[in-house]
């Protein structure tokens, strides 16, 4: 494949929006989470899609807790196949046949929610590894996809396509979108799946490639390192550390390694 150049419309950073609440979420049925709507809208960490998003765990239980700390996840009900273009309301067991007959705006259904973080997570994976300086980089992108557990894509243009398809989809609500040359797309409202997406294309606009944390039992993705505040530092280039703490925690490690090795003072 020739080299890409991936463009973004309206080609500024686009602020990203509060997600709507939940007040709490429950799994009083396996596979479906009962959602009680309540409180002020909330806002996504500035860089969700590269460190939360990852720590999410995936079974009923923590989707529910997901959804209680950070918002809705996906939509619920039909416009669920707008955003995932590439999915069928067929495709889902526990979902009536009939999409007329969509769950009631209190249900979540757990398989839905657990595929919206899947395919997050591979937009990201992808377009870090585009971004990185590995060798067969190529290979790498189409593997990304496979690590998150799909079968597509078969090729390098296949994977950008379907970047670009789910990307766009899930930005329409923003009337942003990318260019790859690849693909076409649709979506919905605000959740945290679109607000991923628009995190990520405000990442790719800003042309800023993504840090691996050099704190070794860290090891997240950032961009700008964030202080113990939990603020961002305004540097985003020289940095090797996500935040302060990791800095300070891989630094006393590595003083302690060459105390042990200089051996006890006489």
């Amino acid at each position: 494949m020739s080299q890409l150049r991936i463009s973004v419309w309206p080609g500024t950073p686009v602020e990203v929006p509060a997600v709507p609440s939940v007040e709490t979420a429950e799994v009083n049925v396996p596979g479906i989470l009962d959602l009680v709507p309540g409180g002020p809208d909330r806002q996504l960490p500035p860089e969700f899609f590269l460190r939360e998003l990852f720590e999410l765990g995936l079974d009923d239980e923590s989707l529910a807790d997901a959804c209680s700390a950070v918002g809705l996840l996906c939509p619920q009900d039909t416009k669920y196949v707008e955003v995932l273009p590439y999915v069928s309301w067929a495709d889902f067991d526990l979902l009536p046949s009939d999409p007329r007959e969509a769950p009631p705006s209190s249900t979540l259904y757990a398989e839905m929610a657990r595929l919206t973080v899947r395919v997050a997570r591979a937009l990201v994976d992808h377009w870090a590894v585009h971004t990185s300086t590995m060798r067969r980089k190529q290979a790498a992108i189409v593997h990304a996809w496979r690590l998150r557990g799909f079968n597509q894509p078969e090729s390098v243009e296949e994977a950008w396509t379907l970047w670009s398809d789910y990307l766009n989809a899930a930005l329409r609500p923003f009337h942003v979108r990318v260019s790859t040359g690849q693909g076409t797309a649709h979506a919905v409202v605000p959740t945290v799946y679109s607000c991923v997406a628009l995190q990520l294309a405000n990442a790719v606009n800003d042309g800023l490639p993504p840090h691996e944390c050099a704190n070794e039992t860290c090891q997240r993705r950032f961009i700008r390192q964030s202080g113990d505040s939990g603020t961002q530092h305004v540097r985003s280039r020289g940095v090797i550390y996500c935040s302060m703490s990791c800095a300070r925690a891989q630094n006393n490690r590595e003083y302690r390694r060459r105390q042990r090795k200089k051996g006890p003072k006489a």
